[in-house]
């Protein structure tokens, strides 16, 4: 099989792909030649060039690689005294670097590069970089000039254009999530790819050779041969056979991950992860399904969603972790091949069998009449479980799940004190608690800046706002009274609840958010990988004000429950958001879960309800680490939120009653825009207008 028959994307990134198996594993098994431009040197970025290569080396592949010392001060200042030569403190740098080498991925991948050394089927060549005065550059000065930004991967299969390369960006850091990977992919047979295919050989070449490679802004590089004391040094590393080396990806967890499953363990294997959008509660659950298979063995594993885009995503994670899953995405038969499963699973008892479904379909009877004629021990997966407490979501919270595990930022349902406790009756009690401060300050999210905007109601909005507020104190107090009486309050809390919906319809609507929303628009022109939250009556407003702002439109694009219809088509939205195709995605609802888009940071929200678990998801979607560089060169370091708020106003004739509906409203606000604000970057200027507001309202 050559290159041009594999099912190759044309880009990949560590959130959405398995990059080994679909990418590196597949590539490599049917490569001769690999060429990498592997960047600055680490323990780590040297193993990750032999991801993949296990098929490679049986094939007595070669390669060629390029990396560039990482040089400190005192290096540079030793160079520079003539006490140590480059090639010297290359090889003590290496040297120490492979000595303390703990993990077991590094050193099987260092073995294998170390094997493919020895028998002449590897080349390395250093780069070092050189000032306009010809003084060693350090790591971070090569870093500013973006010399090794761009890593490069060319494959070359058996034919003459069986060549495929890739460039973009690979990174690694512990502390965060361990690695990412973002790149494009570019296949030689096909003419538009072409060229780019080329470019990448040659820039490779360049470096390889020691040409005169341009963008280097006064700077100048030297090709230096790997020295041959570092070259014997490897090689003792070497395995003595090719069937000694096993390059296997580990799939890794972080401590607060870990944490959770083991108090989710010993809780007997129930319990609530509520974790901060953005730090991971997936993996954390799919760790404890493989937690839970070592105690048990193979199981059943259903895992309820409230969208079809969380289907989409949970089958891609399980995929990582060479877990298949069933869906009721786009497929009738899934009640049939869920069933078949089940069968097979009673006779193989080697495999677990997962589900993914929505809510609805996982409280459907016939569902739960499936469940109840198994034997099988069974886990359920509630993700963003608040959902779980909704009446019909109910109806699936059954005793045959022995083993519950529920994921969510807050479980906490919006005005459903009942729904809530519910969850947490069925779930059992917090495995974890890993706020939204405890993430940033960890380093697992940036730091964010928050502007809260005030607005007010037109005098018809304020009147249907107080009639509301009105027609809320009234059904209020008959609820206080029907409690006296101990009387069923059912019906008359229901109506309350359309009347709090209502009025958060005139709140969200309110006109003065469009006029501010092209303020601040025309304010930053250069504002880009940006989220715009609101809802079905401003979203043709806001699309026309980017649309025909002037001297230059904002390119967007909007995301709906209906449009576009497929996963697909979405991912591919996103992915123009990353690579500033546009600027800006306009959202209603569909992006408040379960969307990964780490290059988004910054988030206007224009529809503002006052529902904590909406703002809480909707501030996670720009609060994730992006760890690669945006085309402008600059890096992620922080987010910005800026959010359209409304604090009506009532007059002095309003009833004590209306009075009270409407503080609960402005003390709701203030909670959350103080809470946003307290650990903001800039929290003193949040909390200075904060508190203008509540000196206004007299509120402590």
């Amino acid at each position: 099989m050559s290159l041009k028959d594999l099912e190759i994307k044309k880009f990949y990134d560590s959130v959405r792909d398995n990059v080994y198996k679909d990418f590196f594993n597949k590539v490599l098994s049917h490569s001769t030649k690999c060429n990498r431009l592997g960047g600055i040197f680490t323990s780590r970025n040297f193993a990750a060039c032999a991801d993949g290569m296990q098929e490679f080396i049986k094939n007595d592949g070669k390669m060629k690689l390029i990396l560039t010392p990482s040089f400190s001060n005192e290096d540079i200042t030793a160079i520079q005294k003539g006490l140590k030569k480059e090639t010297d403190v290359i090889i003590d740098n290496w040297i120490t670097e492979f000595d303390e080498i703990k993990d077991k991925f590094i050193e099987d991948h260092v073995q294998a590069l170390a094997w493919l050394l020895k028998h002449n089927l590897l080349e390395i060549k250093v780069v070092v970089v050189y000032d306009s005065n010809g003084q060693v550059l350090n790591s971070a000065e090569i870093e500013k000039i973006g010399l090794f930004n761009r890593k490069i991967g060319i494959y070359i299969g058996k034919g003459d254009d069986d060549i495929i390369s890739f460039q973009g960006d690979i990174d690694f850091d512990d502390k965060i999530y361990g690695e990412w990977y973002r790149f494009d992919v570019f296949r030689y047979w096909e003419p538009n790819e072409k060229e780019r295919v080329d470019e990448n050989y040659d820039y490779f070449n360049k470096f390889w050779n020691g040409d005169e490679i341009k963008g280097l802004a006064g700077n100048t590089i030297k090709t230096l041969d790997l020295p041959q004391a570092l070259h014997d040094e490897i090689i003792k590393k070497s395995p003595e056979s090719k069937s000694q080396i096993t390059l296997q990806h580990p799939i890794k967890l972080f401590p607060k991950q870990l944490e959770a499953i083991s108090e989710w363990k010993k809780n007997g294997y129930r319990g609530i992860f509520e974790m901060a959008t953005g730090t991971g509660k997936t993996w954390a659950a799919i760790g404890a399904i493989k937690e839970l298979e070592k105690e048990i063995g193979p199981l059943i594993v259903v895992i309820a969603v409230p969208s079809i885009t969380l289907i989409s995503q949970w089958k891609d994670e399980l995929a990582k972790w060479d877990i298949q899953s069933t869906t009721d995405r786009d497929n009738k038969n899934w009640k049939s091949e869920f069933k078949d499963e089940i069968d097979y699973m009673k006779y193989k008892k080697n495999e677990s069998v997962v589900i993914v479904l929505l809510y609805k379909s996982y409280a459907k009877k016939e569902f739960l009449e499936l469940l109840q004629k198994t034997s099988l021990p069974l886990l359920l997966i509630a993700d963003e479980a608040h959902n779980a407490g909704a009446p019909l979501a109910q109806l699936g919270l059954v005793d045959n799940y022995e083993y519950r595990l529920a994921l969510s930022a807050t479980i906490e349902r919006y005005f459903d004190d009942e729904g809530t406790k519910i969850i947490v009756d069925y779930f059992g009690k917090n495995a974890i608690t890993y706020t939204l401060e405890q993430a940033i300050n960890d380093e697992k999210l940036v730091g964010y800046y928050y502007y809260p905007i005030f607005l007010d109601l037109e005098p018809d909005e304020l009147g249907k706002y107080r009639t509301y507020s009105k027609m809320i104190a009234i059904s209020w107090g008959k609820i206080q009274q029907m409690k006296k009486k101990h009387l069923n309050t059912f019906a008359e809390e229901n109506k309350k609840f359309n009347l709090t919906l209502k009025r958060a319809d005139v709140i969200k609507n309110a006109r003065q958010k469009i006029p501010a929303f092209r303020q601040l628009i025309d304010k930053d022109p250069k504002l880009k990988h940006t989220f715009v939250f609101c809802s079905g009556e401003q979203i043709d407003q806001v699309q026309n004000i980017l649309t025909n702002r002037l001297p230059e439109p904002i390119m967007s694009r909007r995301i709906t429950q209906n449009k576009p219809k497929t996963y697909a088509e979405r991912v591919e939205i996103l992915k123009g958001l990353a690579d500033e195709e546009y600027q800006i995605i306009i959202g209603i609802k569909i992006l408040d879960e379960g969307i990964d888009v780490p290059e988004a940071n910054n988030c206007i929200l224009l529809e503002s309800t006052g529902n904590p678990k909406q703002f809480i998801q909707r501030r996670g979607r720009v609060l994730r680490i992006f760890r690669g560089t945006y085309k402008d060169g600059t890096k992620k370091d922080s987010a910005t939120i800026y959010d359209f708020l409304i604090i009506p106003e009532l007059s002095e004739n309003a009833s004590e009653e209306e009075f009270q509906i409407h503080e609960q409203y402005v003390e709701g606000q203030l909670r959350r825009q103080i809470e946003m604000a307290r650990i903001a970057k800039n929290s003193p200027q949040c909390l200075d207008e904060i508190s203008k507001i509540k000196k206004k309202f007299n509120m402590e």
